[in-house]
């Protein structure tokens, strides 16, 4: 008996087999995302990446067991950039509890958060380096003021600054009924302004300076541009830079939110937001995740998409630059990227995945 089939089956089977040839025509779209975990195995995601100096970056990645006293599971893991090498100059892997990190703009302290507590190194003494300060309950959101060690910190109520080593704040004011669920912060380069949620702070006045948008709209964090001109910023629909001097947008560009049928049919991982966004470091364009989990600099004047960091489907969950400008760092599952940007090459780490037996907890 001889099988027919259908006629609207031949149309799909006809449809399915010129897709398959038009992906294995084009060899870039044919490789499959470069961290996409097998079945039953799991990898630690590096949560967040500081360059300690040119030499050295430090990410924040979670380990199998967590500190007894403090049950943090995320451990601070540091390596050279030239080799690729893990070094450890803390003497021992510190627990920091969470995923922020930053280092002074004179690159001479470190702060991590962890637990609503802040721990900061002096990056200035003999390794092994030891913590100078824990500041305590003051909430997940800080940064650096300026070249000093001074940091801003800001919970659910109050923005507060220290003078590091001092434990005790050198001044604090209460944030904007709108502005009390801090989920991040920002101070200018030249110390002046702060950022926190949607609202600008003049950090000398202790006053609100400008209201950048709806706190519900924002999806990425604001930040100052290295001159402290502007700030860029992402909602739902596009990518926002902010005149300071002027208080309005100066560039507002919409990019595409949604996946191609291509890029569903290849297994991308579709991501709800986008993600962090940092300036270069010359102060004309921005590194920005793309909703296909791409990452791309951006011309800050035409928003014009330029340079695409990597050219396979690596997702970085977070990325920084090394203090010359001449690195970039990114992390995600099971690996982080380290690309020379003169030479374009990239020194990839493996991360190793986790135990099975306990994988998932």
């Amino acid at each position: 008996m001889r099988f027919r089939l259908r006629p609207a089956i031949r149309s799909l089977v006809a449809i399915m087999l010129l897709v398959v040839v038009s992906l294995a025509a084009n060899s870039s779209l044919a490789t499959p995302p470069m961290n996409v975990l097998p079945p039953g195995v799991q990898y630690p995601q590096v949560q967040a990446c500081a360059f300690l100096s040119n030499d050295v970056i430090c990410t924040s990645i979670p380990s199998v067991r967590s500190d007894p006293n403090t049950g943090s599971n995320v451990v601070l893991r540091c390596w050279e950039v030239k080799t690729g090498n893990e070094t450890d100059p803390f003497g021992a892997k510190p627990r920091t509890g969470s995923s922020g990190l930053a280092v002074s703009r004179d690159g001479k302290y470190l702060a991590a958060s962890g637990d609503g507590n802040l721990n900061v190194w002096d990056l200035t003494k003999p390794f092994p380096y030891q913590t100078v300060a824990t500041l305590k309950s003051v909430g997940s959101a800080f940064d650096f003021i300026g070249d000093s060690a001074k940091i801003a910190t800001a919970d659910l109520e109050k923005l507060r600054v220290f003078a590091v080593p001092s434990t005790v704040a050198a001044a604090e004011f209460p944030l904007s009924a709108e502005n009390q669920r801090t989920m991040w912060l920002d101070v200018s380069p030249d110390g002046k302004l702060v950022v926190a949620q949607n609202i600008v702070y003049d950090l000398k006045k202790q006053r609100e300076f400008a209201v950048i948008e709806p706190s519900e709209m924002l999806y990425a964090p604001p930040v100052f541009s290295p001159d402290s001109k502007y700030l860029a910023y992402v909602t739902l629909k596009e990518l926002t830079v902010w005149d300071v001097a002027n208080r309005k947008p100066s560039l507002q560009r919409t990019y595409r939110l949604t996946l191609t049928e291509t890029e569903k049919a290849l297994n991308f991982r579709e991501i709800d937001t986008p993600g962090p966004i940092l300036w270069t470091p010359d102060g004309k364009g921005l590194l920005i995740r793309t909703k296909a989990n791409q990452l791309h600099t951006v011309d800050r004047k035409t928003g014009d998409l330029k340079q695409r960091i990597f050219s396979d489907n690596f997702i970085a969950q977070c990325y920084a630059y090394s203090p010359d400008g001449q690195h970039l760092a990114a992390g995600g599952w099971g690996e982080i990227r380290i690309k020379n940007l003169k030479t374009d090459k990239v020194t990839t780490i493996k991360l190793d995945p986790f135990p099975k037996r306990d994988a998932g907890k």
